[in-house]
């Protein structure tokens, strides 16, 4: 056996160097043959007993050191044996010089995951050593281990599969943490220190953890420190943990703790007292609090705290917690610097802490804006929940006369401060900074800086009145809205309601946005019908010129104006719609509206066809986008109307059937009662849901025929008698369904089935001989029947009057109904101009379906999105699931039928449940309105302006003073100014006015 030995990896012959050759027995021991030495080739040759006939042989060397051993050799031969397959330098990672004297370790995963040491060596001189580790290259995954020289630890590097060779680098240049006490300086030895490392998210992943000798010091090897990588020590030295901030390179760290030792005492016995809860808290920027730390005082009554801030700025309270048993916190005064603290306290010390800074609001001049050189006012308003504000300051810095400070007077009732400013302060055409610091006496402490620009003020403020407009009537409650702007600083607004009949009757000191804007809201309670009002409005700036405008109107009752009117002929005000009537005209509107051919729709056509009609949700989607968003909205309430009184139950009748008759009733909404008679009487809806498709001659089925004297014509009191209903049945029968076409709900006449003997309908003759031209004369005798009229004039004007409509009003109504040969155009059209509509009885005397009620309400918030599916879910709490009424009679249309305690359960559900949906959500099905963005639209910027918005859209103007004091409440929460649509919380406080006003009585009627 001739045996070359070389270098693994550079190939070189290795001379000199012993070779061992064992026999490998049938056991697998082996058994020592022979030893001899390579020669200058490296080569040496062997005369093995058996080789090539069965028997086996390895061959062990140490070229480097290690004993390195051959695969089995079995034949006789040539045999390389390659040694050294693993070279690994050591050197250091503080200086990268190499390391000698190490022991490194190479070891192997095994099956079970566990590393496990196979070769071990320790550098030469130059930091080498060679490896030859079995089954290195052959699939399995090995490491190299070693002690760090810096600190002991144990370091490992990356794992490999395959030989070849690699530098291990071993230690850092070392962190030495010197732990000391910050008050004595004594050294803390045997004080365990924890290393983590700071990630780049912020997150912490332990390196390492020593023990302090008995100087306090530990020596630390960090990987990476020095070179980008961060970390962060924690120790306990005392009763609570210590944390040090980023450490970011290698050398003498000083760990100072116990910088805040608090001892907590009893006062009244001078007793330490062990045992107790200590919490630190910091005081944030915003006035509030931040817990910081915890520990339990020991024997002697201490708890050491130790933070970063102490003696930099920061202020840090002691919270004792619950000290003597009852439940109760107690806190000690402001801490700022390091050093011992006793903590004194007894059983009767006040309890808790306004952990929070005082609300402060700068009400003018505003940033960025201009103030007068003569002089001016800062004004604003602050509160403490808890506390008391005690004190305000303002402080102004001019470029040229510099710095001064100004204690503002505070209305302590009111939390309204005003500071004046001299003109001795300020130069002209400088831009001066006024900061507005609010204390509490709680320690507390809240700033607002803004920046203005002097100028020489010499003209009286700009007053716009928005509206109403000169000569409008408005009803007994209304709100006036205008704008207001100045060189300088408007200092006041305020606005005046007087009568010819009254005199001055309101005076009122009116809030103006930032932008400029106000509203003067005028309550209802204090107007008359015929009254004769004049408004005025004057306006200061802080330079003391004045400017007033006034404005006279006549005031009508409240079923005289416009939104009685939006009330009833549609579902609901939008924004939009009062500035429409007010434009047009209340009779022009009305005239418009009855001409719906005239009123460009395409817009919500647009909408409603982007709606795919899968089930009879998708229907009902459709059918309230409608009267949401439709221009026709007359036609729309006409549409329903019919689609009511003609009613048939989805539940029994085919989803096209439902939608061809619903897109039928909507086109002859404001037509010939006659047609619409013929469009029920033909709809596959209606024969099918009042099963006349099982009549027929000698089987008649009298369900239609009876509901269509008693609900859709004549009425049950309309002198019929069953004989007639007998008869009608019979008229109508072969009136059926082409089931060849029934998913297009088409009418077939089918003559097989009808009865062709003669009829007497209501004394009217029907020729025997006759065929489909029976059911069209009784539609005709029915049609024109007085009672019809009646019947039809009564239902009619109970959507639009009262629940109880006159007398008179349904004759003069039925009088139209017959002269027009039912022409429902004309029949509205009296109802809407009767005496009764708009009598003060009228107002209001209507309760709104739910589909009213939720349609008005999404209109006048007209929200950013409207849900595929939530308006559905909100009609079926209330109990108005729309097509799927059972009965014939349609859902019932006067108040009597819905106020019960489930029903205004669920709308004061929905009134919050829409108010609050503010934020976008993923979910399309949902409804939400924005209502800051809302209000900011309309320019109504101020609490007055906001609420009175609302009353006058959703409750066409109908409060109370206490209803109004509870609205602005929800958005001023008690303070004389204080609303901005900028305010953090303006989301929350809007949500709850409009909540609020959605389920005040007023907004369930029409």
């Amino acid at each position: 056996l001739s045996v070359q030995l070389t270098d693994a990896n550079s190939g070189a012959k290795l001379s000199g160097v012993d070779v061992v050759v064992h026999e490998v027995l049938a056991d697998g021991s082996l058994r020592w043959i022979r030893k001899m030495k390579t020669d200058a080739q490296g080569k040496v040759v062997f005369d093995l007993p058996g080789l090539g006939k069965g028997r086996q042989y390895v061959l062990i060397a140490r070229p480097y050191g290690l004993s390195v051993k051959s695969g089995v050799i079995t034949e006789t031969g040539n045999f390389v044996f390659k040694v050294g397959a693993l070279p690994v330098r050591v050197v250091s990672g503080g200086n990268g010089s190499p390391l000698t004297g190490i022991r490194v370790t190479v070891a192997r995963r095994g099956n079970d995951g566990k590393w496990k040491g196979v070769q071990s060596g320790v550098s030469d001189g130059k930091g080498l050593i060679h490896f030859d580790p079995p089954g290195l290259g052959e699939g399995g995954e090995y490491r190299l281990q070693a002690k760090s020289p810096v600190d002991g630890t144990w370091i490992y590097s990356d794992e490999f599969s395959q030989p070849g060779k690699r530098t291990f680098v071993l230690g850092n240049s070392p962190l030495r943490v010197r732990l000391t006490n910050e008050l004595s300086s004594v050294k803390l030895a045997g004080v365990a220190i924890t290393a983590r490392e700071i990630l780049a998210d912020g997150s912490l992943r332990w390196a390492k953890r020593l023990v302090t000798d008995e100087n306090g010091e530990a020596v630390f090897d960090l990987e990476g420190l020095g070179k980008g990588r961060k970390y962060r020590l924690d120790a306990q030295p005392y009763e609570i943990k210590v944390r040090t901030g980023g450490i970011t390179a290698p050398g003498v760290f000083d760990f100072k703790v116990g910088a805040l030792p608090v001892t907590l005492k009893d006062r009244n016995s001078g007793q330490p007292l062990s045992g107790r809860e200590l919490v630190l808290w910091e005081k944030a920027s915003d006035g509030g609090t931040v817990w910081k730390n915890k520990g339990v005082t020991n024997s002697a009554g201490m708890v050491r705290f130790d933070e970063l801030g102490l003696g930099k700025g920061k202020v840090y309270l002691i919270e004792a917690r619950d000290p003597f048993g009852k439940g109760r916190s107690i806190f000690s005064p402001p801490v700022f610097t390091p050093g011992a603290v006793t903590f004194e306290i007894s059983a009767n010390d006040p309890s808790g802490l306004d952990r929070k800074a005082p609300e402060l609001v700068i009400v003018s001049p505003a940033n960025s804006g201009k103030v007068a050189a003569a002089g001016f006012q800062v004004r604003g308003w602050a509160r403490d929940k808890r506390g008391k504000v005690q004190r305000v300051r303002v402080t102004v810095n001019d470029p040229a006369t510099g710095t001064h400070q100004f204690d503002a007077q505070i209305d302590g009732k009111s939390g309204n401060w005003l500071a004046e400013i001299p003109s001795q302060t300020v130069t002209i055409g400088k831009f001066v900074t006024i900061q507005v610091e609010v204390f509490d006496d709680r320690y507390n402490r809240l700033a607002k800086t803004i920046r203005v620009q002097v100028i020489d003020d010499r003209s009286p403020p700009e007053i716009t009145l928005l509206s109403p407009t000169a000569g409008d009537l408005t009803p007994m409650g209304f709100l006036v809205t205008g704008t207001v702007a100045d060189e300088s600083n408007v200092a006041q607004v305020v606005g005046k309601l007087s009568t010819a009949q009254k005199g001055g009757i309101l005076t009122k000191t009116l809030e103006v946005s930032g932008n400029g804007r106000w509203a003067f809201a005028i309550p209802p309670h204090l107007l008359d019908a015929g009254d004769r009002v004049t408004v005025l409005i004057e306006a200061k700036d802080d330079a003391g010129h004045l400017r007033q405008v006034k404005r006279t109107y006549s005031v009508i009752g409240v079923a005289q104006g416009d939104r009685h009117l939006l009330n009833r002929i549609t579902f609901g005000a939008t924004p939009e719609l009062l500035k429409e009537i007010r434009l047009l005209g209340r009779q022009e509107f009305l005239r418009r509206q009855l001409h719906p051919e005239e009123i460009d729709d395409s817009a919500a056509e647009s909408l409603v066809s982007k709606i795919a009609l899968n089930n009879t949700d998708d229907l009902r989607q459709r059918v309230i986008y409608r009267m949401l968003f439709s221009q026709r909205q007359l036609n729309e309430v006409m549409t329903w109307f019919w689609e009511n009184h003609f009613n048939t139950f989805r539940g029994k009748t085919a989803l096209n059937w439902e939608v061809v008759e619903n897109q039928a009733f909507r086109a002859y909404a404001l037509g010939k009662f006659r047609d619409l008679l013929q469009i029920s009487a033909t709809s596959a809806a209606m024969v099918k849901y009042l099963d006349n498709i099982h009549s027929r001659k000698n089987a008649i089925n009298e369900n239609y025929a009876r509901e269509l004297m008693e609900l859709h014509t004549v009425g049950i009191n309309g002198g019929y008698t069953h004989r007639d209903i007998v008869e009608v049945a019979r008229a109508f029968t072969g009136w059926r369904i082409d089931w060849d076409n029934w998913a297009e709900g088409r009418f077939i006449f089918n003559a097989k089935q009808h009865d062709f003997d003669e009829k007497i309908v209501l004394g009217h003759v029907l020729p025997a001989g006759q065929g489909i031209e029976d059911g069209q004369q009784v539609l005709d005798i029915l049609a024109s029947h007085p009672s019809t009229a009646r019947f039809i004039c009564t239902k009619l004007a109970k959507v639009f009057v009262s629940d109880k409509p006159s007398a008179a009003t349904i004759s003069d109504c039925a009088t139209v109904f017959l002269d027009s040969d039912g022409d429902i155009r004309q029949v509205v059209e009296n109802l809407l101009t009767s005496e009764e509509f708009t009598s003060a009885q009228s107002f209001h005397a209507k309760f709104k379906t739910p589909i009213e009620y939720v349609a008005t309400s999404v209109r006048a918030l007209q929200p950013k999105q409207v849900g595929s599916r939530d308006l559905l879910w909100e009609l079926r709490r209330m109990a108005m699931n729309l097509f799927s009424f059972p009965h014939p009679t349609g859902w019932p249309e006067v108040a009597e039928k819905w106020v019960d305690s489930n029903q205004m359960m669920a709308r004061f559900y929905f009134a919050n449940h829409l108010a609050a949906r503010l934020q976008k959500p993923e979910d399309a099905r949902i409804t939400y309105a924005n209502l800051p963005e809302y209000f900011s639209g309309l320019g109504l910027e101020t609490a007055e302006g906001i609420v009175g918005y609302l009353f006058q859209i959703l409750t066409a103007g109908d409060y109370t003073p206490m209803e109004w004091k509870t609205a602005m409440n929800f958005l001023k929460e008690g303070k004389t100014f204080g609303f901005s649509l900028q305010d953090t919380d303006a989301n929350r406080r809007l949500q709850q006015l409009t909540g609020y006003v959605l389920a005040l009585p007023q907004a369930q009627l029409q």
